[in-house]
């Protein structure tokens, strides 16, 4: 009989949690080590990642969950904190059926556990839809429903980039997305790719997309570890947007793991979206995909349901590169129904605001 056992991410060590992430066809680029440590960077992220261990077995791990807490806004603080898992609960591939059962059932009780510890109101757990057993669609079941976590899936749009070269990819992608990228050359922008001295430049392009839209920055350490820690280990591609002179007016970072890769961040400034340049950025970037034999690349979240607004646009221009919409697998544990409930009503009003 398996028993379990919980240790937190640092006493299961780099080497043996990497292991698991890349060995599990669960896990994609979420679950590495660098990643975690790179959403601790964020502003009050506290880790509280934990490894599972068969006690039975002299402790092998079987089980990894990223897992932070993120405390409220002052003055609610306490009422607002929330735990939030990105890439979820993975484990070892050679677990029968029983064991499976009963660790999603340990899972559950663990994570109820740690929510009414901390006093959080929900816990938000998501799967990479570019896992290996998910991005075939092998997988048509919610798998935080087993977690006993209430569905809160979306989609998101990916390109199957398999049995394409470039020519057939550059069909496949819409009228307006071609002419865009056209547009961008006929104004003599160029991509090449990033490297960490181009850091300075995407954190001066981050700051001024974030006073354009409104938005909060992120840390500088975040991106510092996707320009050295995730370049340096082959998890990253960084492509420069520049125009005949060199100066560089759009960076994108892509996330890579596992033959596929995700649009994970992107600072520009106006040029870049008056020419075009962020779609020639993007069709650069497939062609690199296809070069290095990557079957997948997922673009982002997807907002099929908008008619108008700020959300469909972007939506358009992920569709736009030949992408099929994807479910994108999400579930929430709820602890404080009357929170949650008055927080989704408050959300509900801004996107409502957001499709005007």
């Amino acid at each position: 009989m398996t028993e379990f056992e919980v240790v937190s991410r640092a006493d299961c060590g780099a080497v043996v949690w990497d292991n698991l992430a890349k060995t599990s066809a669960m896990a994609w680029f979420w679950h590495l080590w660098a990643s975690v440590d790179a959403f601790e960077t964020w502003n009050g992220a506290i880790d509280h990642s934990f490894a599972i261990l068969d006690k039975s077995s002299g402790g092998r791990v079987l089980c990894i969950c990223p897992l932070f807490l993120f405390n409220g806004r002052k003055p609610f603080s306490s009422l607002l904190s929330r735990l939030e898992s990105t890439g979820g609960p993975v484990w070892d591939g050679g677990l029968s059926s029983r064991q499976v059962s009963s660790l999603y059932k340990f899972l559950s009780d663990l994570l109820v556990q740690k929510a009414r510890e901390l006093r959080v109101y929900k816990v938000d757990i998501s799967f990479s839809p570019l896992s290996p057993y998910l991005v075939d669609g092998a997988m048509s079941i919610n798998p935080a429903i087993y977690l006993g976590a209430r569905d809160t899936s979306t989609h998101s749009w990916i390109v199957d980039l398999r049995e394409h070269n470039q020519e057939t990819l550059w069909q496949k992608i819409e009228h307006r997305s071609r002419k865009a990228v056209n547009k961008a050359r006929r104004n003599g922008m160029v991509v090449r790719t990033a490297s960490a001295q181009d850091l300075d430049a995407y954190l001066k392009l981050h700051r001024e997309s974030c006073a354009r839209l409104g938005i909060p920055e992120k840390p500088a350490a975040y991106f510092q570890s996707i320009f050295t820690t995730h370049l340096e280990q082959g998890n990253a591609l960084i492509l420069a947007g520049c125009d005949a002179d060199g100066t560089v007016h759009a960076l994108h970072t892509f996330a890579i793991a596992k033959g596929a890769a995700l649009y994970w961040t992107v600072a520009s400034d106006e040029i870049a979206m008056q020419l075009g340049l962020n779609n020639l950025v993007q069709w650069e970037a497939m062609v690199r995909f296809l070069d290095m034999g990557l079957s997948f690349y997922e673009n982002g979240e997807a907002f099929p349901g908008y008619q108008s607004g700020k959300l469909k646009r972007i939506s358009d221009f992920k569709k736009g590169f030949g992408a099929d919409l994807h479910p994108y697998f999400r579930g929430t544990l709820i602890t404080r129904e009357v929170v949650y409930a008055s927080i989704q009503l408050a959300k509900a009003i801004l996107r409502k605001r957001g499709q005007e």
